[in-house]
């Protein structure tokens, strides 16, 4: 198994800079369209609640771990989603267990639960590492000069974890049975959704 230590000399990747102060509102959307953590100013990465008004309404970013387990977990039923954030999030996310209320959001965290518990996740574990290592080791035999889809790359590694995990094959072998990887995202899709 590889350690840390190994990729000591590996290079340290620019992080996101977070903005001072208010972006101006167009600016805003027009980075929301794109990648809304870019959206977050400074006091998002050093706060643990933050309250903005936007369009007349109170809205907060949780970045607090037992904040977020009573808003998601322990006091869910008090914190519905408006409809304008279910247009946002399900276009990306689906109809599942991030954008699900009432009784649909029980049966599917129910549904879930189970492969998240800590023995299941203890299990992945050594798929994961295997996944990852497998990973580093197609990107070191590229040429300096070649460029790397991260986006793509890091869809393409966690579908191949969820192979082997749920599936207990490889993706490779899930593709060849569905017939193309577009049609196996779909699946998986409803799969994660709760869809029949």
């Amino acid at each position: 198994m590889t350690s840390r230590d190994d990729f000591a000399a590996a290079p340290v990747l620019p992080a996101p800079v977070p903005r001072r102060g208010r972006m101006p509102l167009f600016e805003f959307f027009r980075t929301l369209r794109d990648n809304m953590i870019a959206t977050y100013g400074e006091e998002a990465y050093e706060r643990d609640i933050i309250e903005r008004k936007m369009f007349g309404r109170r809205r907060f970013l949780v970045s607090e771990p037992a904040a977020i387990k009573h808003v998601l977990l322990d006091n869910a039923a008090n914190y519905q989603k408006t409809e304008i954030t279910r247009r946002i999030l399900e276009p990306g996310l689906g109809r599942g267990l991030i954008t699900a209320e009432g009784e649909t959001w029980r049966r599917h965290r129910r549904t879930m639960s189970p492969a998240f518990d800590h023995r299941s996740i203890m299990s992945y574990a050594p798929i994961m590492t295997a996944a990852a290592e497998e990973l580093l080791a197609d990107w070191s035999r590229l040429g300096a000069d070649e460029r790397i889809d991260i986006a793509t790359a890091m869809m393409e590694v966690t579908l191949d974890i969820i192979s082997r995990t749920m599936f207990s094959s490889d993706s490779d072998h899930i593709v060849a049975i569905t017939g193309d990887e577009a049609t196996l995202r779909a699946k998986l899709k409803k799969l994660f959704e709760g869809e029949r």
